[in-house]
């Protein structure tokens, strides 16, 4: 097979070998007539030439000859000329400092060659400068999208985080709820069952009372039946007596002593419980004294009997006869003694044992207190120069009485820092302050407390001491205790860890918001207004102006979505864009997104605001480095007097209208915006709320209906505003112009495309659905 196959390849080859020989047999033919062909030519053309020659060569010398001539001429006019010009430039020249004009017209020759070749130079240098620069932008450009698409897929993976975060979080929100639900449903059963117990615990303890009550006037009445039984036995007066005897009567001590101890009322029972048994016969008794009668008038009818009993002993003590039973009588009053002089021992070592426990209750007292007190006075100066932030302030205390001082006052002094010795009440009302703190702090370092709840304590203090306060309080709640403190001093709370703002906005109602601030990045008093900057637990980076939240970087695009694209949606082309104000760039930032946006002029009167925004919200300044951008720092208001009919589309994001954004709210600067759009132009303004500011909205909304043909409001919600929702007044010289539905509607591609994560074509319609109460209000005009 190989064999053939490489005869084949012979053969062929063979053949090639042929056709290429057979055409250069016919080259060479071609080759060889060709040049006898032009060889016979050029051998003519070249005879001919050589006779014109001749003929010329006369002729040529003719006119070299007319030309020397010439030239001889030229040589002697020009000598002539120089003459001339030398006659009537030798002053000049004189002057300058050169010997002809000749020679000054040459250097200025030369200076202008060198000169050009310079600027050739320059011009070249420029050129690749240029090129260069080109270049450069074309490569910043180029990392500039790679970092907004990095940042972008960086932003998505961001959010679907916090998104997971939150949904994981809602979740157990919901389980806290429903865990809360039932401890509350437990809570009111045990609350039912609380009341319930109460109620029978006071009637218990009502019953208990009542039986106390009855059981203490039985315990009288025995007390009283042995007493007066002890009494007969004593005077010996004889009883009759149905069962029991005279010897059942104790002699021991009476009711007055039952109650001392545990083993005398148990001996007093004993006594009540043998005496039961001694049962009174009342047969001889009149009838008349057996009726039940009243506590009073057996009282009363015993003190008739004593009476006439006293009277009887009387008159017995006056008949002077022997006592047969002295004897017994001198026994018994031997026992009564032994009995009271028992008795008084008894006392005598209970009044020992109290004295003794009020002396170890003093003792206890006393130590307690001192105990306190050493600890405050202790730690007192300390805390005073911490808080007055010098050493050489003295705070000390000092008791009235030093043997008891709970019983008197305790005296409190203090040496300001660089400052003599005052007393209390000649010091300012700010080193009262300061002085009062340190006590407080003092006495709460001995047993602290969860959390301290302080009520503006700030009111006194200048700004010097405000901060030395707040600095205190902060690092000690790192270590010591907590603190919520109210006050109205900035200085005071933004060296907070988390506020909650309560401030007042027009008309009648109070805003609360609560953001836990991780640190404050800026903070400076600007041209125009108070720019702050810091870092929230949740919501990224946050805005505030004036003590007012403008922006966070978790929930700012539906505001700056929606305020750019519900003008520029609406409009059939718009190229030019004026925004007015929004320093954050947050708005400029969807602007430049717009495919159909040409050029975009931002005018910003508070240049430290975009310088701000450019550091801390990076995410919301992109705009600014757009290449669609001009910038323009100053007055707005100037800015469009001087440019008339130039935009197709208008938005102002201002702030509230107070401080510098006071002005965008009124008629004027409505019927300036006019003139500046062009015809068919559109503006789109920051609009405010309707639960806060619906008169306001309706005052704006009924001059706008006099300068423009179309105008609408419409609104968007954001967390992190007052009541959740921000309007839009949406204003168009054309009165074709439908703000409710779109012009165009984004597709998905290009929703996409533009990063968009609130706005579309179904929350554009659904913007303008007001509520009733808005509605009606707003459809007066």
């Amino acid at each position: 097979m190989k064999a053939k196959r490489k005869e084949a390849e012979l053969r062929q080859v063979q053949s090639q070998a042929h056709g290429l020989q057979m055409r250069l047999k016919y080259s060479q033919s071609d080759l060889e007539q060709t040049k006898t062909r032009h060889l016979s030519l050029n051998m003519q053309e070249k005879s001919k030439l050589e006779s014109e020659l001749a003929n010329f060569s006369p002729r040529i010398n003719d006119i070299k000859q007319i030309v020397q001539s010439r030239e001889r001429d030229i040589t002697q006019l020009r000598d002539r000329m120089n003459l001339v010009e030398d006659e009537v430039f030798f002053e000049f020249c004189k002057e300058i400092g050169v010997r002809n004009i000749r020679e000054f017209e040459e250097e200025k020759v030369k200076r202008q060659n060198e000169i050009a070749k310079k600027r050739l130079e320059f011009e070249t240098q420029k050129t690749r400068l240029a090129i260069q620069l080109d270049y450069e932008k074309n490569q910043l450009k180029e990392d500039q999208e790679k970092v907004m698409m990095w940042e972008q897929t960086e932003e998505h993976r961001q959010m679907k985080i916090i998104d997971e975060t939150m949904a994981q979080l809602q979740d157990l929100k919901n389980q806290h709820l429903t865990k809360k639900g039932e401890v509350n449903d437990k809570n009111r059963e045990m609350e039912d069952i609380r009341k319930k117990l109460g109620s029978a615990n006071k009637e218990l303890t009502q019953l208990q009372k009542e039986v106390t009550a009855i059981e203490t006037k039985l315990e009288q009445k025995r007390s009283d039946r042995h007493n007066l039984l002890q009494a007969c036995k004593m005077q010996d007066i004889k009883l009759p007596l149905k069962s029991g005897t005279m010897d059942d009567i104790s002699q021991g001590e009476g009711g007055s002593h039952v109650e001392d101890s545990i083993s005398s009322t148990k001996a007093s029972s004993a006594v009540h419980a043998k005496e039961a048994l001694i049962e009174i016969d009342y047969s001889n008794l009149n009838e008349d004294l057996k009726d039940t009668l009243s506590d009073d008038e057996i009282k009363a009818e015993m003190n008739t009997l004593q009476q006439r009993l006293n009277e009887q002993q009387s008159i017995l003590q006056r008949i002077s006869a022997p006592n047969m039973k002295a004897m017994e009588k001198l026994e018994s009053v031997r026992d009564k003694f032994q009995e009271t002089s028992d008795e008084f021992e008894a006392a005598r070592k209970r009044a020992k044992k109290s004295k003794q426990a009020f002396e170890q209750i003093k003792k206890e007292r006393f130590d307690r207190f001192n105990a306190c007190f050493e600890s405050v006075a202790t730690n007192i100066d300390e805390i005073y120069k911490s808080l007055s932030r010098n050493s050489s302030a003295q705070a000390f205390l000092g008791p009235e009485n030093p043997e008891e001082p709970y019983l008197d006052g305790i005296n409190y002094n203090c040496v300001a820092p660089g400052k003599r010795f005052r007393p209390m009440d000649n010091l300012s009302g700010g080193e009262k302050t300061v002085a009062a703190l340190a006590l407080l702090f003092a006495i709460h370092s001995y047993k602290p407390a969860p959390f301290f709840v302080l009520d503006e304590i700030d009111a006194a203090l200048d700004n010097t001491n405000i901060g030395k306060v707040a600095n205190y309080i902060k690092d000690q709640s790192l270590q010591n205790f907590q603190a919520i403190v109210i006050s109205l001093k900035e200085e005071f709370y933004t060296k907070a860890d988390s506020l909650i703002g309560v401030f007042p906005e027009q008309g009648d109602c109070v805003i609360t918001m609560s953001l836990q601030v991780d640190e404050v990045l800026y903070r400076k008093k600007s041209k125009f207004q108070d720019v702050m900057v810091f870092k929230s637990k949740t919501y990224g980076n946050v805005l505030v102006l004036d003590g007012v939240i403008q922006c966070t970087e978790r929930d700012e695009f539906s505001y700056q979505e929606m305020i750019a694209n519900l003008p520029l949606c609406c409009h059939p082309c718009p190229k030019k864009v004026l925004i007015i104000g929004g320093g954050d760039g947050g708005v400029l930032r969807e602007v430049v997104k717009h495919p159909l946006v040409e050029s975009v002029v931002q005018c910003e009167i508070d240049e430290d605001v975009i310088n701000v925004s450019k550091k801390y919200l990076p995410g919301m300044a992109k705009g600014f480095f757009s290449p669609k951008l001009t910038l323009h720092v100053g007055d707005g208001f100037e800015f469009m007097k001087k440019n008339q009919d130039a935009f197709d589309i208008i938005i102002t994001d201002s702030s509230d209208p107070v401080g510098p954004a006071e002005s965008l709210f009124k008629e004027s600067y409505y019927q300036l915006m006019k003139t500046a759009l062009c015809d068919g132009g559109i503006l789109c303004c920051q609009g405010e709320c309707q639960w806060l500011h619906l008169e306001l909205i309706k005052e704006m909304r009924t001059f706008c209906k006099t300068l423009f043909p179309v105008v609408d409001y419409a609104y968007c919600t954001i967390p992190t505003y007052p009541s959740g929702q921000i309007g839009f007044m949406l204003c168009s010289k054309n009165s074709k112009t439908s703000f409710r539905e779109p012009l165009r509607e984004l597709t998905r591609d290009e929703i996409e495309s533009m990063s968009l994560k609130y706005y579309n074509p179904e929350i554009h319609r659904a913007a303008f659905v007001l509520p009733e109460f808005a509605r009606k209000v707003l459809s007066e005009v």
